[in-house]
């Protein structure tokens, strides 16, 4: 049944994101991948997730920490998975030369605990072939009001 849940979610991550998708098969649409990405996660399938990211791929957090690998990146989503994150599909996209740029909001066990869920944040992705070469989130300016 996880399993079944999972390739659902990716077909969503992949496929339900109107404005996210890509209208050239030979340019991956960042947006899409990283949403499947997270859907993976939602799910709490890690090896899902990590095998979207290069096998140099990095993840640099809202705190600038920067995690580099998919062995490092496997521990960091298994404690985004214990967090029970969920994050529903990018938007407000932008493609600026290498960069999609767009929002994600993010729901976490913390987070609800706190009052405060879900959180904004802008990630700024980079692919290379079909996978995330680089990861940066970080929250926006308007959130440090609420």
């Amino acid at each position: 049944m996880k399993s079944i849940c999972a390739m659902f979610a990716l077909f969503i991550g992949l496929f339900g994101v109107n404005e996210a998708i890509a209208a050239d098969a030979s340019k991956p649409d960042a947006a899409a991948i990283t949403s499947a990405m997270y859907a993976a996660i939602g799910v709490g399938n890690i090896d899902a997730a990590v095998s979207f990211f290069a096998d140099d791929g990095s993840n640099t957090g809202p705190s600038g920490r920067k995690t580099v690998g998919k062995n490092d990146l496997r521990t960091l989503m298994g404690l985004w998975v214990s967090e029970n994150a969920q994050i529903p599909p990018a938007r407000d996209v932008k493609t600026q030369g290498e960069h999609s740029i767009f929002y994600i909001d993010i729901s976490t066990k913390w987070e609800k605990d706190l009052g405060v869920a879900p959180t904004q944040q802008i990630h700024v992705v980079d692919i290379e072939g079909n996978k995330i070469k680089s990861l940066i989130a970080w929250f926006p300016p308007q959130n440090w009001n609420d």
